[in-house]
């Protein structure tokens, strides 16, 4: 494999996360937005836990909290 080959992995790889995590983010945001809605809306718990659990999973994408993503401790939800 020469360095021309590498670079043009790399250079595929690059494009590929930068299309691909973007649309993700985006999406995680619309049901994020979605399930705090619902919870607004109806009042049960179990919609803010699944809202923290979203909220966590996007914190670890956008890379804001290193560490944090979707297994952090919940805030004080009771079922």
């Amino acid at each position: 494999m020469s360095l021309v080959d590498l670079s043009r992995w790399q250079f595929a790889t690059t494009v590929i996360c930068r299309m691909t995590f973007p649309a993700i983010t985006v999406r995680l945001s619309i049901l994020l937005s979605v399930v705090y809605g619902l919870y607004w809306r109806t009042g049960r718990a179990v919609y803010l836990q699944m809202w923290h659990v979203v909220e966590g999973v996007v914190d670890g994408v956008l890379g804001d909290d290193p560490g944090a993503g979707a297994l952090r401790p919940q805030r004080g939800v009771q079922l």
